[in-house]
């Protein structure tokens, strides 16, 4: 959904989810894009997606034994997999700031 103010000043909504699941658990992601951004909903559409169905493999494949561990692992993942695209561009640090500040 679009916020009061996006609407107000033309700006498309940022944000990004995904749910999936597997035979062992339900994963749902909310992530926030940064406004400050031109189009944060590009990082925060695929991070949503990444993390949901990277917890489920963990999960899965019994990496994780308590919940501490498991955002710990998302989290380095997370950065690896972003690290991954965005050596794909020619100037990594203007990708990153135009497209993939979300939270």
């Amino acid at each position: 959904m679009i916020g009061t103010e996006h609407r107000r000043i033309g700006r498309n909504n940022q944000d990004g989810y995904f749910v999936a699941a597997n035979e062992y658990a339900v994963a749902a992601v909310v992530s926030d894009g940064c406004s400050s951004s031109k189009s944060s909903e590009v990082g925060a559409k695929l991070l949503s997606r990444f993390i949901a169905e990277e917890a489920l493999k963990l999960i899965k494949y019994g990496c994780v034994v308590k919940g501490s561990e498991i955002m710990e692992l998302l989290e380095e993942n997370a950065i690896k997999y972003m690290k991954n695209i965005l050596s794909h561009y020619q100037n990594p640090e203007s990708a990153l700031d135009e497209m993939f500040l979300a939270t």
